[in-house]
């Protein structure tokens, strides 16, 4: 049976059907919506558990020092895109 069920997943996994067209298949009609909305409502849960786990660590003890690094690395790119908006905004009257 377990065989089986593996080989029916993998199938399922392997075509280009939509999420609705496969559950359609197994005669579960508009249930793309209701699984859809169960994927979000789960993963709304494990980010809301997540965020209240880490309440009190900073951005500091959480965001991986390379990523910490490609952010510090970006500050100057950042600071010239901003000014060169500011720039364009007062510089065509701004209202």
């Amino acid at each position: 049976m377990k065989i089986f069920v593996q080989a029916e997943v993998k199938k399922a996994l392997s075509t280009q059907k939509s999420t609705a067209q496969l559950l359609d298949s197994l005669g579960m009609k508009n249930s793309s919506f209701t699984l859809e909305q169960r994927l979000h409502t789960f993963i709304l849960g494990k980010y809301e558990t997540w965020s209240e786990e880490n309440r009190s660590m900073s951005l500091k003890d959480i965001v991986p020092p390379h990523l910490q690094q490609k952010a510090l690395d970006s500050i100057p790119d950042l600071s010239r895109f901003i000014v060169k908006k500011g720039k364009g905004y007062f510089e065509n009257g701004a209202s």
